[in-house]
């Protein structure tokens, strides 16, 4: 039998709600974060949503790469 809502590792499972976005399954994963399929919640759409591990939060230059990203 398949977990439904399988533990990626950081923390994050799918149908875990994060503010408007409901995560659905992972896509892919880099240097820089992990890649979701969600839900945008208030949309009722499917999108990518790439977030940003909790470890880089700390660097400024590693948010900035982020966001330019």
């Amino acid at each position: 039998m398949t977990d439904p809502s399988p533990d990626t590792g950081d923390g994050l499972s799918a149908g875990q709600t994060l503010g408007d976005f409901r995560l659905v399954s992972e896509l892919g994963r880099g240097g820089m974060g992990v890649v979701w399929e969600a839900e945008q919640i208030s949309l009722n759409r499917s999108v990518a949503l790439k977030l940003l591990p909790r470890s880089f939060l700390s660097m400024e230059s590693d948010v900035d790469r982020f966001k330019r990203e």
